[in-house]
């Protein structure tokens, strides 16, 4: 059976996959379907503002995503412990959350869920990093 931080990362891919779909579905029913596959103009309609979070929901997990896939490769040489799994678990509730939250324009859950998914990256990080952390920059 695989890890569960790397379950945890596919998943987020999943997640990763639908919010990338979930702006283009809004600028469809906008500009219609030309207008997407072309190329927006400035006198095209602006976009609605929660097509608008959900660009910027997308990039926000791309964005954090990175890091994460890092943590995670590095659960694969042999730290994995109940704090790198919960860490993972909390970061992939944490980000749907936030992603949700964000769409539907509610400001103080999205920045809540944001720093919980961060905490969750710090605590695998520290799990991971702390004895090693002398040595981390010198190679």
């Amino acid at each position: 059976m695989a890890p569960i931080e790397f379950i945890c990362l596919l998943q987020l891919a999943v997640v990763a996959i639908v919010m990338a779909l979930i702006p283009v579905i809004g600028k469809i029913q906008t500009w219609g379907i030309r207008r997407v596959v072309g190329h927006p103009t400035p006198g095209d309609a602006p976009l609605p503002a929660w097509v608008q979070r959900a660009e910027r929901a997308y990039l926000n997990l791309i964005e954090n995503l990175v890091p994460f896939a890092i943590l995670v490769a590095g659960t694969m040489f042999g730290v994995s412990n109940e704090t790198t799994q919960t860490g993972a678990e909390v970061f992939v509730v944490a980000r749907l959350v936030q992603g949700t939250v964000h769409i539907l324009g509610i400001p103080w859950i999205r920045t809540i869920a944001f720093f919980v998914g961060l905490g969750a990256m710090i605590a695998m990080l520290a799990e991971m990093g702390v004895p090693h952390l002398p040595t981390l920059f010198l190679h």
